[in-house]
């Protein structure tokens, strides 16, 4: 499990976030909407990765489909936030 640090110490509405890439790909993973800098890694086929970014902050994933196109989601940073266990 990776750990990736993009808080910043002026900004208070920073999260941990969670993500599991779930296929047998590659994926390139990149942070946008974010005021905090730049993220971009690859995540390996099952891997799985913690993050910090803004509530407000999206997660684009990037994958080959078929026909070899590059495909792209955007999922809410919001969505994937870990839960605290008290």
């Amino acid at each position: 499990m990776n750990f990736a640090n993009l808080s910043n110490s002026s900004s208070n509405n920073v999260i941990l976030c969670s993500y599991k890439n779930q296929t047998s790909q590659l994926q390139v993973l990149r942070i946008s909407h974010s005021k905090t800098g730049c993220f971009e890694c690859v995540a390996f086929p099952f891997q799985h990765l913690l993050f910090e970014a803004e509530d407000q902050a999206n997660l684009e994933v990037y994958y080959t489909a078929c026909c070899d196109s590059i495909e792209m989601k955007e999922i809410p940073c919001i969505s994937l936030k870990v839960n605290e266990i008290p």
